[in-house]
């Protein structure tokens, strides 16, 4: 059995996350292949660019049940950035776009109408603190995430929230979880010693 897949189908940053993980100890492949994912004890889907064509890169590669098979087993699945909104039922991002359906759920854009637009802007990015939800325990010496989005999910169980941060007066959902299935809206592998706690934190789970 393959211990840690993560997804390569064009639209993620993948030599990151795999050397982030190799930095902790753990090994990993890039792969796309649907009998590697059939056997993998985790898997782990990046994301960068628009909710449609990569759930179209998705789809051509025929991957959407084996993903979706991987949670129904709860394996755990984690999705960073794009590949956490992958996981809702769908994204309103230039268009309607279905997702994975792993978290009931849509993705919106961020919100250009509130009164103070001093320091957050669409797309956000930059390193955001975050408050844990639902007794998420895990716990940083910095609490200080790199985000790089302009939208953002809201699920409809608001118990599978795990991590919010603000952006500007709105608290936003930046974590999620549903069983082993977790998603991070920002980049652990580029958040230094607190993101790699929270992969090591996925790693770990069986």
């Amino acid at each position: 059995m393959k211990d840690t897949i993560i997804i390569d189908y064009g639209a993620g940053n993948v030599k990151s996350i795999y050397n982030a993980l190799k930095f902790l100890g753990y090994e990993s492949i890039l792969s796309n292949n649907i009998d590697d994912i059939k056997s993998a004890k985790r898997v782990i889907l990046p994301g960068v660019g628009a909710f449609g064509k990569a759930m179209e890169q998705i789809k051509d590669l025929e991957l959407i049940d084996s993903l979706k098979n991987h949670c129904d087993q709860n394996k755990p699945f984690l999705g960073i950035c794009l590949g956490m909104q992958m996981m809702f039922k769908y994204s309103e991002e230039f268009g309607k776009y279905d997702g994975l359906d792993i978290i009931d759920g849509h993705v919106e854009k961020l919100p250009e109408n509130q009164t103070n637009k001093k320091y957050y802007r669409i797309p956000n990015i930059g390193w955001y603190e975050t408050k844990n939800k639902n007794d998420f325990n895990v716990s940083y010496d910095e609490n200080l995430f790199y985000h790089v989005h302009s939208y953002h999910c809201i699920p409809k169980n608001k118990n599978e929230i795990i991590l919010t941060t603000m952006f500007n007066e709105l608290e936003i959902v930046v974590g999620v979880k549903k069983n082993k299935a977790l998603g991070f809206q920002f980049h652990p592998e580029k958040s230094r010693k607190q993101g790699l706690k929270l992969l090591k934190y996925f790693c770990d789970l069986n």
